[in-house]
């Protein structure tokens, strides 16, 4: 696989999505305006930690890299719920955590399997549209 020219980008724009994910975990909300059915918030978990590692997954694929990402992914969400905890308004959830872990099992799988190389698609055709201008 080659790499891609615009790692440092894609690597920053993979740390604002962290940075993003984080605030959003730790901010007070009020009650919700609308009613969502039970659990809903779990699927709001799985789809976004399926979406962090999907995308992190497409930076660089090697076996050590993919593994390192899903230890950090899963720390990282571990750690997000324990600060939840500690907020005194928001809680600490298991589920959330296991919604989290397979929403980062998913979302490695799918971009290994279905969305390998997207990034350096998008590159390509980015690179190749500049040159016929």
């Amino acid at each position: 696989m080659c790499e891609l020219r615009l790692a440092k980008y894609w690597w920053t724009l993979g740390a604002l999505m962290v940075l993003v994910v984080s605030v959003l975990s730790l901010m007070h909300f009020g009650p919700p305006r609308i009613s969502m059915p039970n659990n809903f918030d779990k699927i709001q978990h799985l789809l976004v930690y399926a979406a962090l590692s999907g995308y992190f997954a497409q930076l660089l694929v090697s076996r050590r890299f993919l593994l390192c990402m899903t230890c950090a992914l899963l720390a990282f969400s571990g750690l997000l719920e324990i600060a939840q905890g500690l907020t005194g308004y928001r809680s600490a959830d298991w589920r959330d955590l296991l919604a989290n872990g397979i929403g980062i099992l998913l979302g490695t799988l799918l971009s290994i399997k279905l969305f390998a190389a997207q990034l350096q698609r998008w590159e390509g055709a980015f690179f190749a549209q500049n040159r016929t201008h």
